[in-house]
């Protein structure tokens, strides 16, 4: 019997809402918390659903310290969290200010130390620290230029973590040798770590010279100070994204707790 236009507007709606849960920071990470075999001595959580994800460690009862850099509609606050609210979709002082906090945070931990990582969307811009002698003046003039070229995500990030202290793998390199346990809540096509929030944890698979074939596509290297710092990384004057196979990533284990095509299978599953 075909089903009635009501009762296929319900089940549709049924369907979207399971979608929706299944990306639900809460429901996403209650599997990975009911798993976690070690507990973590500190927390970072970066990007827009960073307040939720520290909230959902909390009342699991993890009690570690930790690190929220967010955007200002997500902000919230969390018992035993710093807040740092950075920049979207362009850094500002608030997202230097949350790198150079991450940066401390990574830079301190011991191989005894374990320090779980809760990543989504927005961190490129929320967290930025520029590399070499740049400043928030150069990371934004690259920004502006990403957003006004209409790059898709992943090669506007190839470009963003050229000039990053932060992406590009460059956080596990600090954080080494402590054990790093990354939770990750997917916003890109094809859940690529390297595009998560332009993968602070995660090894860059582009070359050298692709990432800078995205640069020049954008217009930045017109301006001498970008061209300085590629030349730079060039030499070896100037350290580059960290690649697959780098000893920084031997103790970062991920998984990508809600994505698209998750989500997707909720729906279906929902639909029978």
């Amino acid at each position: 019997m075909a089903m009635s236009l009501d009762t296929l507007i319900k089940r549709a709606n049924e369907a979207f809402d399971a979608a929706l849960a299944a990306a639900a920071p809460g429901s996403a990470m209650a599997p990975a918390l009911d798993r976690l075999d070690h507990r973590p001595t500190h927390i970072l959580a970066i990007g827009k659903a960073a307040s939720a994800m520290a909230r959902a460690c909390r009342d699991h009862g993890l009690d570690a310290q930790g690190v929220i850099i967010t955007n200002p509609e997500n902000a919230a606050d969390v018992e035993g969290f710093e807040l740092i609210i950075g920049g979207h979709p362009v850094p500002d002082q608030g997202s230097m200010d949350g790198a150079k906090r991450a940066i401390e945070l990574t830079s301190s931990l011991g191989p005894d130390d374990h320090l779980l990582v809760l990543l989504s969307g927005g961190g490129s811009a929320l967290m930025t620290r520029p590399v070499g002698d740049l400043d928030l003046d150069h990371k934004r003039i690259i920004n502006e230029a990403l957003l006004a070229r209409g790059m898709d995500i992943h090669r506007m990030n190839a470009c963003r973590r050229l000039f990053s202290a932060v992406k590009g793998g460059r956080l596990a390199g600090l954080a080494a040798p402590a054990r790093v346990t990354q939770w990750v809540l997917s916003d890109v096509p094809g859940d690529h770590l390297a595009s998560i929030a332009s993968g602070p944890f995660a090894p860059d698979p582009w070359s050298f010279d692709d990432a800078v074939g995205c640069v020049v596509e954008a217009g930045i290297t017109r301006h001498d100070w970008a061209t300085s710092v590629l030349d730079a990384m060039r030499k070896g004057d100037l350290p580059a994204p960290l690649r697959d196979g780098d000893p920084a990533f031997d103790r970062v284990e991920t998984s990508i707790l809600a994505s698209n095509a998750i989500c997707r299978e909720a729906a279906s599953n929902d639909l029978g």
